[in-house]
């Protein structure tokens, strides 16, 4: 398939996966779900599954998230999240196969422009807010915009030194651009993930022993100083606190939940657990919040995922960009047990990185057999009908709030009949005194427009 990786890369970067643009952007919402949902069906369709090993473990991961589903506590939310799930696979699997094609040029060319504008929009918000903001740039998320510029940063670099294009330059002086960005955005955990990413390039990369110690242990000093400094300020202590009840309230779901409370639906399982009633759309930890959301088998399938990967990559002989790559997933499995983001362009990012590693690997050495790429074809086609009917429905429902309509509730819940928002939305028209707060909105359906 001759898609184009730039347009690809730069449209799941920006737009598509853009986690603030899709969640209240309502005709942007609907038409990512028709694109990608036409894009996948097509890739599938021309391509099949490309042989990889990585297949097994994506197998059983989507058997963990579909008993999760069985046993949400939300089934209805847990089968839109769902969808994230199984584009995010499908997307990984376009990437091994077309980063075989040859187009990892393209795609990096794409992630690396995207991580130059986001640094440059969050240089225009520092200055627009006259120094006073920590900016989140395009994305509109502190956290979640750092840590994309940070996973970018060491990559950069590989490609930097390794170019023999004109484009070297302007990549080169997007670095700085790049890191200037980060130091704006006050975040510990991009901190953490570059200097544990420098590190390891620098021990991957160096021949030296006696270097690779040095370089090691002085990134190691600088990056627990600047941690540790950062943690003492009033907002990241506080915000501390608030981490060890998430962790806390994680551990308990997992106990209480053991196939989970359904992918997705963290917040919602955490809202009542709450002591503040605060609102998190995870546990600020990628590994809690996964167990939490679909139990032991989830940790088990992600565990031979990361296993297998590992497998195959240990002994691997890898060019300098290779190294960077690594490196650079190395750190951003480090910032991950302080943080998590559900958003589709910071995923694809990893995809995109995790193919890049592991795109000459071939396991089956024969042909998928055609039923599998049918399978996920049909299962595609079935979302594109539920979300067809869930799009209409929030259509609805924002006419409802906007009209202070109960005709427009009601329309919302008959296509969307198992959706708890719209059930007591129709419930609130009839009461008037009934008060629905935009937590619940928040914990309870993935547009708000309260």
């Amino acid at each position: 398939m001759k898609t184009s990786g730039f347009w690809v890369g730069l449209y799941m970067a920006l737009i598509g996966g853009n986690w603030i643009a899709y969640h209240l952007i309502l005709p942007l919402r609907i038409a990512h779900h028709i694109l990608l949902t036409a894009f996948l069906v097509y890739f599938l369709w021309k391509r099949g599954l490309p042989d990889t090993p990585m297949l097994l473990p994506l197998g059983a991961l989507a058997a963990a998230v579909a008993l999760s589903g069985v046993n949400a506590i939300d089934r209805r939310m847990a089968l839109e999240y769902g969808w994230h799930w199984l584009t995010n696979w499908l997307l990984f699997l376009y990437l091994i196969d077309a980063l075989r094609d040859g187009q990892d040029s393209a795609f990096f060319k794409a992630v690396f422009l995207a991580g130059g504008l986001l640094a440059a929009s969050c240089l225009v918000e520092w200055l627009l807010s006259m120094g006073t903001a920590r900016p989140a740039g395009m994305f509109g998320v502190i956290n979640l915009t750092g840590a994309f510029l940070a996973a970018l940063m060491v990559p950069a670099v590989a490609w930097t030194l390794t170019a023999k294009s004109d484009h070297r330059w302007l990549l080169a002086a997007s670095i700085p651009l790049m890191g200037f960005a980060i130091l704006l955005n006050q975040s510990r955990g991009p901190l953490l993930s570059i200097f544990v990413a420098l590190a390891l390039f620098g021990i991957l990369t160096l021949h030296t022993t006696w270097l690779k110690i040095a370089l090691g242990s002085v990134l190691a000093g600088f990056g627990l100083i600047i941690v540790i400094v950062m943690s003492n300020q009033a907002g990241h202590n506080s915000g501390d606190v608030v981490r060890l009840d998430l962790w806390k309230a994680g551990g308990q779901m997992l106990a209480d939940y053991p196939t989970g409370v359904g992918a997705g639906l963290f917040p919602q399982a955490y809202h009542p657990l709450s002591v503040s009633g605060d609102h998190y759309t995870g546990a600020h930890n990628f590994y809690i919040n996964l167990g939490a959301e679909l139990g032991a088998p989830g940790l088990a399938a992600s565990a031979a995922f990361f296993l297998v990967g590992l497998y195959f990559l240990i002994g691997q002989k890898r060019t300098i960009r290779e190294n960077a790559v690594l490196a650079a997933l190395v750190g951003v499995m480090a910032q991950l047990a302080a943080d998590n983001y559900p958003a589709q362009n910071w995923t694809f990012l990893l995809s995109l990185y995790a193919a890049y590693l592991l795109r000459e690997v071939r396991f089956f050495n024969q042909p998928i057999p055609p039923i599998f790429k049918h399978l996920l074809i049909y299962t595609l086609l079935v979302y594109g009908l539920l979300f067809a009917n869930w799009d209409i429905a929030q259509i609805h429902y924002e006419k409802a709030l906007q009209l202070h309509s109960l005709d427009e509730a009601e329309i919302a819940l008959a296509f969307d009949s198992h959706n708890r928002l719209y059930a007591l939305e129709v419930e609130r028209f009839q009461n008037p005194s009934l008060v629905i707060s935009s937590d619940f909105a928040i914990t309870n359906f993935a547009r708000v427009s309260y």
